[in-house]
């Protein structure tokens, strides 16, 4: 049987963690602030069970040296801080203005959908309402059902005297016949569409 001692039974210290904080004349702060040392650079060092116990080192940085006569604009530590700007915040601008397109393009492609299903059912009321005119008529040919072609037609009143009704023969049609005497006096034999 082979027995080793342990050493951490035989340290006069108890080694906690490793700390990081701030000088403050003699006294070391810990970043949490529970924690509070006084330190002196004549302190001797103390070796504890394998560990040296020391006190905070001090990082000393020095700025980087430039030369007076290089101005604002021509300074290359400038220059690359604005392009480090730029690519940051080109990145940030083409982020929001690629989800806004995406919504944007959501919002067109649903109000085509939209506006397709309400031509199907009623294009005259449609056409009326989005350019806002009570003289027009829409109708959506069956020939091109689908291509996107829409009829518009110019309406115009005639007065009641100028037309009559055509009595129906045995031909059957979906829309009444109309008799209208043009202002001319000519006399022109139409299908009346009734209009909402």
């Amino acid at each position: 049987m082979v027995w080793s001692p342990t050493h951490e039974e035989s340290c006069q210290f108890l080694y906690l963690s490793k700390m990081k904080g701030q000088m403050l004349g003699n006294v070391w702060l810990s970043e949490s602030k529970e924690f509070a040392l006084s330190w002196k650079p004549t302190n001797p060092s103390v070796v504890d069970c394998g560990h040296a116990f020391y006190g905070p080192g001090r990082i000393s940085r020095s700025g980087r040296s430039h030369s007076q006569s290089v101005g604002l604009v021509t300074s290359n530590q400038l220059a690359a801080q604005l392009l480090a700007v730029e690519n940051a915040s080109q990145g940030a601008v083409v982020t929001l203005f690629r989800h806004a397109l995406i919504s944007l393009c959501d919002k067109i492609n649903s109000l085509a959908f939209s506006l397709h299903s309400a031509l199907l059912v009623d294009p005259t009321y449609v056409v009326r309402t989005m350019l806002q005119r009570l003289d027009i008529a829409a109708t959506l040919p069956v020939i091109y059902h689908g291509n996107g072609v829409l009829q518009i037609y110019r309406c115009f009143s005639i007065p009641a005297p100028n037309y009559s009704l055509r009595p129906f023969n045995a031909t059957c049609y979906a829309k009444p016949s109309v008799k209208v005497v043009l202002p001319s006096g000519t006399s022109v034999s139409l299908f009346w569409i009734p209009l909402r």
